[in-house]
């Protein structure tokens, strides 16, 4: 016959992996919470990002650099624009 050492025992295991359960639960449930919210946070704080990056890069014109014949050079001394000589 079962000995009531191995029933309290068994008993006692039972009870105590229950709340072990219980206890691991309740605790990790504020922790998911906190990561919930954070990764909540980071998802609004990308998308904001992406906004701001394609409303500079809408308002992004690059332009062609002027033709060589066409350049004007300034003069350091009195701010005028002058046509650069050819040395050739």
């Amino acid at each position: 016959m079962i000995e009531p050492v191995w029933v309290a025992f068994g008993c006692g295991l039972f009870i105590g992996s229950a709340l072990g359960v219980l206890l691991f639960a309740l605790f990790t449930a504020g922790k998911a919470g906190d990561y919930e919210s954070e990764i909540r946070d980071l998802r609004v704080q990308r998308q904001l990002l992406k906004e701001e990056i394609f409303r500079l890069e809408k308002n992004y014109k690059p332009r062609k650099p002027q033709p060589r014949k066409k350049r004007y050079k300034k003069n350091y001394h009195t701010g005028k624009l002058y046509k650069p000589k050819k040395t050739n």
